[in-house]
C-alpha cells in the first residue's frame, strides 16, 4: 500500500482547482495503483476496485473528451477493466453492463487509421465484455456472435509481428469464445476454431511468463478435443484431449488456480474414461493401452475426492 499512500499525500497539494493537470495525474495512477491491489487480491478486492472507479472519474474531470481525446479514451478503458473485475464479486450484469459502456466510449476515441492498435484493444476488451455477459446466461448467441465480431476485427490490427502478447490473448478469447459459441450453432466448425485459435495461442504466449493464461489455452484445445470426438475420429481426438489437460494441469497447481485445476482433472477423467469405454465396446478393454486409460481415469476422478470407477 506504499504506491497508494505516496500518492495520497501528493493529493495535499495537488487540487483540481489550482492545479488541475498534477490532480488528474495523480489521480490517474492512484486508480492504477487500487486496481493492481484488487488485481492480485491485497486486502478487499471490491473496496480497493470501488475506490479505483472514483479514481478514475475524478481524472476525468479534467481529462475530458474535448481536452484530450486519447487520454479520455484510456481512462475510459481502464474503468472498462474495473468494472469487469468487480462483476466477479457483485451485480455480474450490471457491472458488465458499465464496462461495455466505458469501452465504447474509449472506442469512439479511437480509429483504424490514426490509432489502430489502441483501436483493436478496445475492441479486445469489449469483446472479453460480451463473453462475459454470455456466460452469465444473458442472450448468450447474441452476445458471443458480438464477442466474435470484435476479436475478429482485432486481429486485423493486432498480428503477432507487431504484439505477440496481444496477439496470443486475443487468440485466447476468441477461442474461448467459438467454443461456447459451439453449444448454439455451426457446432463442429466452431470447435474446429476454437481449437485453432487455442493453437496460435499456445504459439505465442511465453509459459513461463503467463502459466495460467498458458493452461487455459491447453484446456480449451483439450476440451475441442474432446468435443469434436463425438463427431470423428473418435479415439484420435480423445488422445488428442487427454494430452493437451495432461499437459495443462501443472500450470494449475498453485493455490489460487484450484478451480482450473478440477475443471481441468474432470474433463481428463471423461476422455480418459470414454476412451476405456471404446476399448469395452470393441472388445480391447485387455489391451494394456486401453486398461491405462482405466487406471489413468480412476487416478484423475480420486484427485477430486471422486468414489472408485468400473466398466
Amino acid at each position: 500500500m506504499l504506491g497508494i499512500s505516496a500518492l495520497d499525500k501528493c493529493l495535499h497539494y495537488y487540487s483540481l482547482e489550482n492545479t488541475p493537470k498534477a490532480f488528474a495525474y495523480t489521480k490517474y495512477f492512484l486508480g492504477h495503483a487500487y486496481l493492481f491491489h484488487a488485481q492480485a487480491n491485497y486486502d478487499n478486492p471490491t473496496i480497493n476496485l470501488n475506490n479505483a472507479i472514483m479514481a478514475f472519474e475524478e481524472a476525468l474531470k479534467f481529462f475530458t473528451h474535448e481536452y484530450d481525446p486519447l487520454m479520455f479514451a484510456n481512462i475510459k478503458n481502464n474503468l472498462g477493466v474495473v468494472y469487469v473485475g468487480l462483476s466477479d464479486y457483485l451485480n455480474p450484469l450490471t457491472n458488465l453492463d458499465s464496462a461495455k459502456t466505458a469501452h465504447k466510449e474509449a472506442l469512439n476515441n479511437y480509429s483504424k487509421e490514426s490509432t489502430p492498435l489502441e483501436y483493436a484493444q478496445t475492441q479486445c476488451y469489449l469483446g472479453h465484455a460480451y463473453n462475459l455477459t454470455a456466460m452469465q446466461k444473458e442472450s448468450p448467441a447474441k452476445n458471443l456472435k458480438k464477442a466474435k465480431e470484435l476479436l475478429s476485427d482485432a486481429l486485423i490490427f493486432i498480428t503477432p509481428e507487431q504484439d505477440s502478447f496481444w496477439y496470443s490473448i486475443t487468440q485466447a478469447d476468441l477461442g474461448a469464445v467459438y467454443g461456447l459459441l459451439a453449444d448454439y450453432e455451426d457446432r463442429i466448425n466452431n470447435l474446429e476454431n476454437s481449437g485453432t485459435a487455442a493453437k496460435e495461442t499456445l504459439r505465442f504466449l511465453d509459459n513461463e511468463s503467463n502459466p495460467l493464461r498458458y493452461g487455459r489455452a491447453l484446456y480449451n484445445l483439450g476440451l475441442s478435443f474432446r468435443k469434436i470426438a463425438d463427431y470423428k475420429n473418435k479415439i484420435e481426438n480423445l488422445r488428442l484431449a487427454m494430452r493437451a489437460f495432461e499437459t495443462a494441469l501443472p500450470y494449475f497447481e498453485h493455490i489460487n488456480y484450484q478451480q482450473d485445476l478440477m475443471d481441468t482433472h474432470v474433463e481428463l477423467g471423461n476422455s480418459l474414461l470414454r476412451l476405456a469405454q471404446i476399448g469395452v465396446d470393441r472388445k480391447l478393454i485387455e489391451n494394456a493401452e486401453f486398461r491405462e486409460y482405466l487406471n489413468k481415469a480412476r487416478d484423475s476422478f480420486r484427485q477430486l475426492g471422486s468414489v472408485d470407477i468400473s466398466i
